[in-house]
């Protein structure tokens, strides 16, 4: 397999940032933890606001009795 090429970076102003935070917690929370982070103040609708954003991911994966989440802009 051929290894992956670097990304080629334009001259223009086409940076981008991508934030990502990740948490976890008991798994019998997590069903209240993804509503909060749907609908918090600071979770999605928050990233979703942001000029420019491009997108928002919410993730979720349950390991054994915690969840794990990942959410990235």
């Amino acid at each position: 397999m051929a290894p992956l090429a670097a990304p080629r970076i334009s001259p223009r102003n086409d940076s981008m940032i991508a934030r990502v935070w990740h948490g976890v917690g008991p798994l019998e929370k997590a069903d209240a933890y993804a509503d909060y982070l749907a609908n918090s103040p600071r979770g999605v609708r928050a990233y979703q606001s942001v000029p420019g954003n491009r997108g928002v991911a919410l993730l979720r994966r349950v390991e054994g009795r915690r969840v794990h989440f990942l959410l990235v802009s």
